[in-house]
């Protein structure tokens, strides 16, 4: 089922209730940070439900059932209701225009993160969206925390992370083994 799908039976199934408003958070996710967990944390505040749309390019050797396996570490920590979706097409920002076109009826919030509000200028012409500026947390990004993975830098991994999760447990989600502490070999007495 696609995110239009998705959402035209949330709408179907919210008719009787007041209007609901959906925050739509696209981008690729590889993996996702402490700064992508605070974007939802936020929208969380301002919107009934926040749908995370996962790009399904793989980048820098993460994929997006790794991104969607972090998240699902993630969403039992939020105080509210999370989708996390792979979009359907290449590109997830692309997929949030089609959703508020298709959806005129429906109150939609869309974050767009650092250095990314020139994609958004046009959906600003329509009436039933409002445009949420995620910034970037200081020093916060895949980028980093990629090159921390791949220099395999516990220590580094975990400023990258909400501190309810440990970096045992995001490494198991992104399928890579957390380094084993060595043993003492004991002597054996003569």
């Amino acid at each position: 089922m696609n995110l239009g799908e998705y959402l035209a039976n949330i709408i179907l199934e919210a008719e009787d209730q007041p209007e609901q408003t959906i925050a739509l958070f696209p981008g690729a996710f590889k993996p996702p940070h402490k700064g992508h967990f605070d974007v939802v944390e936020k929208l969380l505040k301002a919107a009934d439900q926040v749908v995370v749309l996962v790009s399904p390019k793989m980048r820098e050797g993460v994929s997006a059932d790794e991104s969607i396996a972090v998240w699902d570490l993630y969403k039992p920590l939020f105080d509210g209701s999370v989708e996390v979706r792979v979009a359907a097409g290449d590109s997830p920002v692309g997929e949030v225009y089609d959703v508020v076109k298709n959806n005129p009826d429906t109150n939609f919030i869309v974050a767009f993160g650092k250095g990314e509000m020139d994609r958004y200028k046009s959906i600003e012409k329509y009436p039933n969206v409002k445009i949420f500026d995620a910034g970037a947390v200081e020093r916060v990004s895949a980028t980093n925390l990629r090159m921390a993975l791949a220099q395999n830098n516990e220590e580094e991994i975990k400023k990258y992370l909400p501190e309810e999760v440990t970096v045992d447990q995001f490494l198991q989600a992104l399928d890579k083994q957390p380094k084993e502490e060595p043993t003492e070999i004991g002597r054996a007495h003569v």
